[in-house]
């Protein structure tokens, strides 16, 4: 019998990672969600509309795998038509912890926000009888739609420059959204992974300056990194949410600029046989970003 996967979240960051690793496999996939997918998807899989809370939306299939890559907190309401399923994979983001002592309420109730939902996940999947692994990745990227990585590649490309916030030694583990595909899909066929919540990161840890330093490399420029004191920047990005841009972004990120945000991800590296690739980001057009 062919094997099954659906995937619920047809446009975020890692569904095309997902899709095309799955359709390399040979794996029957099916897309499920509120919109159809914007970029075409290898291997073309079907797209079928999912309206959580209205209707009656039709079950999952029985035995396949679900990969839902809808924000954590919706899923509470898929989960009953994922109750036939083989297993489920969904993530959440290391911000539940990262941001649950930031200076900036929005972000505190984030990683509340992510918590309560990491807690409903394992209690409702339980109840239901369906074995779920849950995986936290720190600083995705993917050189194209990210809003990490890719957005300070914007700036770099557009200001030859980059103001960090002194001295920018905050370390990071930037983790590329096709390596969290290949976490996944791992996860989804590994007895050790089942009712497991791991932290995952990228190949290696960097300083922040460093990682910004790798950015510029990868855009063909030397790197013009300016160190400024944070209250000073944190004064100026108020200005700069302004624009529509970056409305959704806080000034805290200066702060985390020399704040530690990497995660022990040994467990899952060791259970998965998973090793992630080092951080030189290739970026989609990159002679062309604009």
């Amino acid at each position: 019998m062919t094997e099954q996967a659906v995937i619920v979240g047809a446009n975020s960051l890692i569904a095309p990672y997902l899709a095309t690793r799955l359709h390399q496999a040979g794996v029957t996939t099916t897309l499920r969600g509120r919109t159809a997918p914007r970029h075409p998807l290898t291997g073309s899989p079907p797209w079928q509309p999912l309206e959580l809370g209205v209707g009656a939306p039709a079950p999952l299939p029985v035995g396949a795998t679900l990969y839902a890559c809808l924000p954590i907190w919706l899923l509470p309401q898929l989960l009953p038509l994922a109750q036939g399923c083989r297993h489920l994979v969904a993530f959440s983001s290391t911000s539940v912890f990262s941001k649950s002592r930031s200076g900036d309420p929005a972000e505190r109730q984030l990683a509340e926000r992510l918590q309560q939902a990491e807690q409903t996940l394992a209690e409702e999947a339980a109840r239901l009888g369906l074995s779920w692994t849950l995986l936290r990745p720190t600083l995705v990227y993917d050189g194209w739609r990210d809003r990490n990585v890719t957005t300070l590649a914007h700036l770099i490309r557009r200001l030859r420059l980059f103001p960090v916030a002194a001295p920018g030694q905050g370390l990071r583990q930037p983790l590329h959204a096709d390596d969290l595909a290949a976490a996944a899909l791992l996860a989804a066929h590994q007895p050790a992974a089942r009712n497991q919540a791991w932290s995952v990161g990228g190949g290696e840890v960097l300083s922040y300056r460093q990682m910004v330093e790798r950015i510029f490399q990868a855009l063909a420029l030397s790197p013009r990194i300016v160190p400024l004191p944070p209250p000073l920047l944190q004064a100026g990005f108020r200005l700069l949410r302004l624009l529509p841009r970056f409305a959704g972004y806080s000034p805290e990120l200066f702060t985390r600029m020399n704040q530690d945000l990497v995660f022990d991800d040994g467990k899952a590296r060791q259970a998965l046989g998973w090793t992630p690739r080092q951080f030189h980001p290739k970026f989609k057009l990159a002679g062309e970003i604009d």
